[in-house]
């Protein structure tokens, strides 16, 4: 807390000298109001005994509203809200747990504000309280480690029966288990892989020895996450797109996660190239629910994984898909911001600027990196740690050149890393057919095919490692 004030009182001197400068009484109302927050500062780390005081003095500062409600020029420039007793009885008072980001999340809201001074920019502060905050940020990096990269086993029920009809397996909660068991069991995995996102089943699941299914990951230092997404579903009146479902009861979902021990999630949103088609209502729309599906993940201390995918399917050229993957990005960061997501503690699941897979002319691995980053670069925040792709469909073999080649191009800011299923698990799944027998050549499979990624990671892949 005290660090709290410290950077509140310097934001105060700082911002409040740059837009009262000429105006002496504003500057004196300034000064009186400093003066005011001075004496809250001295006793932000009081005991509970002393809620009171401070909330008291909390409101009288609360003139800050009125005195950035200044008009200047004709224009509204800033408004800056410092009433936040609310929130100081609930923390002291044990209501609001320190390790979770709903401090900062209620700070944003409460102290947070939106500037436009002589049309510069947005200006937006954010007040950050030091233990919940850093623990998200040091997940999300963590998940983006040189070298490392994310497995994505979060099939739904369908989409893993799809899976197991192509190898002759039943799909049963005891084959699904195994089969992941097999997996997560894979020794010397942690080597190349940082985390595993798991379907709901998963998370809640044992191997047969009864050791459950995150024990397996954690004791190899592997960090579990969550799809939290109900998958898709048309969009009313919008022919052949779609919206992702899942918003209603996920506060408490995400609340129920973090207790059963998931530390990041993800949602996915499907953006579809065709004929007239995606409409900027379908892409604004998913947009929109990334954005307060991220927000509700950091208020619950869950690092969320932002994942728009804009799809293979169809014959478009890279160009096209270049376009259509701009205007996606540009519009879910600013979803984004406008949901006030801190940018340093999420990830961005992104698709490759590629070719359709139907598409007569195929992009080579060097142009699908080129066009990638260059795409990035014009649309994502240097803040965001790391950027994992999708395979979306892609082979193994050449979902890891493409990775391999744009980690040899220089001057970007975020880690590129990946955050493969299929890319990852095909080899994997055949070499297990279902047999327990097997389960030795399938984590062999698997933990190749993380390596190869893995060398990717340093643009070090070479076909002779295959």
């Amino acid at each position: 807390m005290a660090r709290f004030s410290r950077t509140l009182a310097l934001f105060v001197v700082v911002f409040g000298a740059f837009i009262t400068a000429g105006d002496t009484n504003l500057d004196a109302k300034f000064t009186d109001l400093l003066g005011k927050i001075g004496t809250v500062r001295e006793e932000m780390n009081c005991e509970r005994a002393d809620v009171g005081s401070v909330a008291t003095k909390l409101n009288a500062a609360a003139q800050f509203g009125d005195f950035f409600s200044c008009e200047r020029n004709g224009r509204a420039m800033f408004h800056f809200q410092l009433c936040f007793n609310a929130f100081l009885d609930a923390y002291l008072n044990g209501e609001v747990p320190i390790h979770t980001t709903t401090i900062a999340q209620w700070l944003c809201g409460s102290i947070g504000g939106l500037a436009e001074i002589h049309g510069f920019a947005r200006f937006r502060f954010y007040a950050t309280v030091e233990s919940g905050m850093n623990s998200l940020e040091e997940t999300a990096r963590a998940l983006v480690a040189p070298g490392k990269g994310i497995l994505a086993a979060d099939e739904s029920t369908p989409t893993i029966t799809k899976r197991f009809k192509s190898i002759n397996v039943e799909s049963t909660e005891e084959y699904r288990r195994d089969y992941r068991a097999a997996l997560f069991s894979a020794q010397g995995l942690e080597e190349s892989i940082s985390g595993v996102i798991l379907f709901d089943e998963t998370l809640r699941q044992k191997n047969r020895e009864g050791v459950p299914m995150l024990q397996l990951l954690q004791e190899q230092g592997i960090i579990p996450g969550i799809k939290v997404d109900k998958s898709t579903k048309p969009l009313a009146f919008f022919p052949d797109e779609k919206i992702t479902e899942g918003l209603d009861d996920l506060r408490d979902r995400l609340n129920e996660y973090r207790e059963l021990g998931a530390k990041f999630t993800k949602w996915r949103a499907v953006i579809t190239i065709g004929a007239n088609i995606p409409t900027e209502f379908c892409i604004k729309a998913n947009a929109h629910a990334l954005a307060r599906y991220a927000a509700l993940s950091q208020e619950a201390g869950l690092v969320p994984i932002v994942e728009p995918e804009v799809l293979m399917n169809g014959d478009h050229s890279i160009e096209r898909c270049y376009s259509v993957t701009e205007l996606t990005l540009k519009l879910v960061f600013e979803e984004l911001f406008q949901h006030r997501v801190v940018l340093e503690q999420m990830l961005l699941k992104a698709s490759m600027v590629i070719s359709g897979k139907d598409a007569p002319a195929q992009s080579s691995a060097s142009a699908v990196a080129e066009r990638t980053i260059a795409c990035l670069k014009h649309t994502v925040p240097a803040a965001v740690p790391g950027i994992v792709f999708l395979s979306g469909g892609q082979s193994d073999v050449r979902a890891t050149e493409n990775l391999n080649e744009m980690n040899r191009i220089d001057g970007v800011p975020w880690q590129l890393s990946f955050s493969y299923g299929r890319a990852l698990q095909s080899p994997a799944l055949n070499a297990w057919g279902g047999s327990p027998a097997n389960v030795g050549s399938a984590q062999k499979a698997l933990l190749h095919r993380a390596k190869c990624n893995s060398a990717a990671r340093f643009g070090k892949y070479s076909s002779g490692m295959e």
